[in-house]
C-alpha cells in the first residue's frame, strides 16, 4: 500500500516536471513542426484581418450619418447649456432649419 501511494505521489512529480519542460519549449517546438514561413503567413494573416476590422471600424464611425448625429447630439447639450449666449444658440438653430 505505502509503496503504491509512494510510487503515485513520485509520478504525480514527474508529471508536473514534463509539463513545465514543455511549456519552456513550445515555442522552439511550433518551429520545429510548422516551419518559420507557415507560422510567419499565419501571423500576417492574423494581422491583416485585425487591421481590416478596425479599418471597416474607423470608416463607418466617419460615415455622413453618423457624423451628423453626433454632432446633432453635442449640439442639443450646448443649446441647453446657460453658458452658451443666445446669439451664439441662433445659428445651429438656422442650420438645423435649413436642413
Amino acid at each position: 500500500m505505502k509503496a503504491t501511494a509512494d510510487a503515485e505521489i513520485e509520478l504525480a512529480g514527474v508529471k508536473e516536471f514534463i509539463k513545465r519542460s514543455a511549456r519552456k519549449v513550445a515555442i522552439t517546438r511550433a518551429f520545429m513542426k510548422y516551419g518559420p514561413q507557415r507560422i510567419a503567413t499565419v501571423i500576417a494573416i492574423a494581422a491583416m484581418l485585425i487591421l481590416s476590422g478596425y479599418y471597416w471600424y474607423d470608416a463607418t464611425q466617419k460615415q455622413n450619418g453618423r457624423v451628423i448625429k453626433r454632432v446633432r447630439k453635442e449640439l442639443f447639450s450646448l443649446m441647453n447649456s446657460k453658458e452658451v449666449g443666445s446669439d451664439l444658440k441662433a445659428f445651429p438653430l438656422l442650420m438645423l432649419e435649413a436642413s
